[in-house]
């Protein structure tokens, strides 16, 4: 025999803990809203921890009755997740659903605390490298900025368009440089016309020339925070407050000598002289910005990306003002995504020379050209 059925009221206190959201761990889908479909309505299942019957998933001969209608005792789950832990009492037991209860309303309390004025726009884009398809959540870009005491207002903004990846193809960047530009001139730069512009979080993944012209887009933008995805000790997007003092970015200038010039941006490997030499010959100045410590997963603080940001600043004035505004600037990289983006991100429009970004597949290729051709309406 069942127990007593919660009542409405305490249904209202249930959802608003959950904050509208499955507490299943992982999920994170919302229980008032059709995922597909975007129609709104109750779509939440008030799923017993210990069954309101002794014969449920979960049930006790004494406290099944006595819990029934006890708040505590009741998730609130999307119906393919009550299935799941119903049909699976074995797997999901009292203490593992405790825990992922407890676990979510915590996190809507905590979010609860961040002042409205700690509002962001949240921004994601991705594009194939090679056979691999990489993938950001909504939700991992949300949470990067709860870490940061930042929320993301409203829907994550996607500049993803084309999934096609065929990197023999001479016009694939090309392509794709247009799909980003389209996607930010109409998703985007409407956000900045408003009367109070928020701060962004941008977090990307792609091959490292597109990653520089997606950064390039950004430049005008002062309130920018540049995200990386941390590998260790666990995959998440996050940059820490935290100061550190191990990495450093070395610049080696040689005495100029030609009229052209490239840039070797060795950060998460080195990339030897003569591989550059095999692509600009002999006669040309390689000027090169060196990491002391080369790893895929270097940048963990903020203050790595400002040292960095200055660097690469001081070096397009630098070009600039040796080799004139009209020269070219071969750009050989190897780098994480935050270091990409600023790359593009410090690259002046009107007053930097252009850029010719290469991109290694079995030796380094141009893969794309990026240069101030006049302002988009």
């Amino acid at each position: 025999m069942r127990g007593k059925e919660l009542t409405e009221p305490q249904k209202l206190i249930l959802m608003g803990l959950c904050g509208g959201k499955c507490e299943f761990r992982g999920c994170n889908d919302s229980v008032i809203e059709d995922m597909l479909t975007g129609d709104r309505s109750n779509f939440s299942n008030y799923a017993h921890i210990i069954a309101s019957s002794e014969k449920g998933p979960r049930g006790d001969k004494e406290i099944s009755k006595i819990l029934s209608n006890d708040e505590s005792n009741v998730m609130v789950l999307c119906r393919k997740h009550h299935k799941e832990v119903d049909d699976n009492p074995e797997k999901y037991t009292i203490d593992i659903l405790k825990k992922m209860k407890s676990e979510h309303e915590n996190y809507i309390k905590d979010l609860m605390k961040i002042k409205k004025e700690r509002a962001v726009i949240g921004i994601k884009y991705t594009f194939n490298i090679s056979d691999r398809v990489p993938k950001i959540n909504d939700d991992d870009v949300r949470k990067c900025a709860f870490r940061q005491n930042y929320y993301c207002n409203g829907n994550i903004i996607n500049l993803s368009d084309s999934k096609a990846d065929e990197r023999d193809n001479e016009d694939l960047y090309k392509f794709e440089m247009e799909n980003i530009e389209r996607n930010f001139l109409q998703v985007v730069k409407p956000q900045l016309k408003k009367e109070t512009v928020q701060k962004i979080f941008l977090c990307a993944i792609a091959p490292q020339p597109l990653l520089i012209y997606l950064g390039t887009l950004f430049s005008d933008i002062s309130d920018v925070s540049v995200q990386q995805l941390q590998r260790e000790p666990k995959q998440e997007w996050y940059l820490s407050n935290k100061k550190d003092k191990k990495f450093d970015v070395n610049i080696i200038i040689p005495e100029k000598k030609y009229s052209k010039v490239a840039l070797n941006i060795s950060i998460t490997a080195d990339i030897s002289e003569d591989r550059i030499r095999a692509i600009v010959g002999e006669e040309c100045d390689i000027i090169k910005l060196e990491s002391n410590i080369h790893s895929n997963d270097i940048i963990k603080c903020k203050n790595q990306l400002e040292m960095y940001k200055s660097k690469i600043r001081k070096i397009y004035e630098y070009i600039k003002d040796k080799y004139g505004r009209n020269c070219e600037i071969s750009v050989f990289p190897a780098m994480p995504i935050s270091i990409a983006i600023e790359t593009g991100r410090c690259w002046m429009k009107k007053t930097h020379p252009n850029l010719i970004i290469y991109d290694e597949k079995k030796g380094f290729k141009k893969a794309l050209e990026i240069k101030y051709e006049g302002e988009e309406e």
